[in-house]
């Protein structure tokens, strides 16, 4: 029943803050008959309500937008909630990770700070959208030789639809194919590789400097001891420029061999990067001469044999005889007389030649000789008499006479008896070898 001072609505102490928000009011009640001298003070506040307004770049937002964060920004003080759960938000600054949210609609419920709060729901959606691709490749090898070819893979993620190749020094510049196959490197270098990956959600690039490395060939040299050579001549291959060297043809680097015939040999030297070159050598085989001697010859003792070579340029004889194509020799045993002879290419072969000393066909007795003095057959050789120095020889006349007898004929009969010259006529000999063997009987004419 008291009296409110200023005035109030209805006389109950009822009043609206909202017609003056931020005034601090004086209240007093003062009592009434019989208690009018009675009465209360009271203040009031009248404190404005926060505007809950903030600020959002868009409603729809995609779980893989470049900047998933910042999506809100408050405008200040106040808190943040999200309905339903799933929503990765902070409460304080209202930001927001899209790419670990759930994607779904969400209300984001703003409340303004201070004692008269007020609220403020937007809402969001967050979608499952498309990605653009990453890109990523691998190939079968990175550090080739010269004319190596390798292939790619494709390890991008996210689907993509298009491919563009970029291979820096290869002999295929560019390719379309998700995973290019023998692409070839012709030349030595570092060599750069990229990769465009596109699908309907954008594109992505991997560039990667230097990703091939190109080592250069050897340079492979085939040498030989000798290149040109005669048959059955050795000779040794070796290879220059590499690590390790292969011969075809059988040969092995280092090692001699005799090689039958002109042949081209070609070595493949490998280097330390497991890069490889040939090279070829011709190894000329020049055939040996074919030198052909005398026939083998029999003689008898102290008689001359004559030797000769053909199918050389020059010859060389054995057994202290020297060069020259023609030999005289009057061996005392049978001996065998090599000859060596050499072509125009310093090829040599030789031939042999065996004189056979052969005396038991060489005993000779002529039945006829003319001791006249002309120089001719003046005297009675018993050829190969020599080899039997204890023969006797004993010559008779037609009457038995004795007219010669000699042991050991080193002086051949020159038809006379006692110093005087005997008449033409037949005379009778005996000869006995002195070997053992039946004497030997017989005539021989004088005629002068």
């Amino acid at each position: 029943g008291g009296v409110w001072s200023p005035a109030m609505a209805s006389g109950t102490g009822v009043f609206d803050p909202g017609v003056d928000a931020g005034v601090v009011y004086t209240y007093t009640v003062t009592g009434v008959a019989p208690c009018s001298n009675a009465f209360a003070t009271v203040g009031v506040t009248v404190n404005p309500i926060e505007d809950p307004t903030f600020n959002y770049s868009t409603g729809s937002y995609c779980q893989n937008d470049p900047d998933p964060t910042a999506v809100i920004a408050g405008t200040g003080g106040g808190t943040f909630t999200s309905s339903p759960a799933g929503l990765s938000i902070n409460g304080g600054t209202g930001m927001i990770d899209v790419s670990v949210s759930t994607a779904g609609t969400y209300g984001i419920l703003y409340t303004t700070p201070g004692t008269c709060f007020d609220t403020l729901t937007v809402f969001i959606t967050i979608n499952t959208c498309a990605s653009p691709p990453v890109a990523g490749f691998s190939s079968t090898d990175s550090t080739l030789c010269i004319g190596d070819c390798i292939d790619f893979t494709d390890l991008s993620t996210g689907s993509p639809t298009g491919y563009t190749w970029y291979f820096f020094g290869a002999a295929t510049v560019t390719s379309n194919t998700q995973n290019p196959a023998t692409i070839c490197y012709n030349s030595a270098g570092t060599f750069d590789v990229a990769l465009v990956v596109t699908n309907g959600a954008g594109q992505d690039s991997l560039f990667m400097a230097g990703f091939i490395t190109v080592n250069a060939d050897p340079t492979v040299v085939a040498n030989a001891t000798n290149s040109v050579v005669c048959a059955g001549d050795q000779v040794t291959l070796t290879g220059s420029g590499a690590s390790s060297y292969l011969w075809d043809n059988g040969v092995s680097d280092g090692i001699s061999f005799s090689p039958s015939a002109t042949t081209n040999y070609t070595v493949t030297g490998t280097d330390v990067n497991g890069c490889s070159n040939t090279d070829v050598i011709l190894v000329t085989v020049n055939p040996l001469p074919i030198i052909t001697a005398s026939n083998d010859t029999s003689i008898c003792a102290s008689e001359l044999a004559y030797l000769m070579a053909n199918g050389g340029a020059n010859y060389t004889w054995d057994n202290g005889l020297g060069n020259g194509q023609s030999q005289t020799v009057s061996p005392s045993v049978t001996t065998t007389y090599t000859v060596t002879g050499d072509d125009a290419n310093g090829c040599i072969s030789t031939d042999d030649v065996v004189v056979t000393i052969d005396n038991s066909t060489c005993f000779n007795i002529p039945n006829v000789f003319s001791p006249n003095g002309d120089g001719k057959n003046d005297t009675w050789i018993l050829r190969g008499i020599e080899q039997f120095p204890n023969a006797s020889i004993t010559i008779f006349n037609r009457w038995g006479g004795e007219m010669y007898n000699v042991t050991g004929y080193t002086e051949p009969w020159d038809g006379t008896y006692n110093g005087t010259d005997s008449p033409s006529a037949t005379y009778y000999y005996i000869i006995d070898l002195g070997d053992g063997q039946e004497p030997i009987n017989g005539t021989v004419n004088i005629i002068r």
